[in-house]
């Protein structure tokens, strides 16, 4: 299928950009492998991330670190 035959059908140049190039990407991810993190690395991601933040928040509100 060539760009003519796709603006026939009226495609929008993001999709016709996909349809060209979805065979590349499956071909590179076909190669990989991805590795979910259970649910209990993810809580664990959570509560570190999200209490760091508010940690420094807290520091910064009250001049613990300046």
């Amino acid at each position: 299928m060539n760009n003519d035959d796709l603006r026939e059908e009226k495609m929008s140049d993001a999709m016709i950009t996909d349809h060209l190039y979805a065979d590349e990407r499956a071909v590179k991810d076909a190669g990989t492998t991805e590795e979910k993190w259970s649910a209990r690395r993810t809580v664990l991601f959570c509560i570190v991330a999200c209490g760091a933040f508010w940690i420094a928040v807290a520091a910064l509100v009250f001049g613990y670190l300046f």
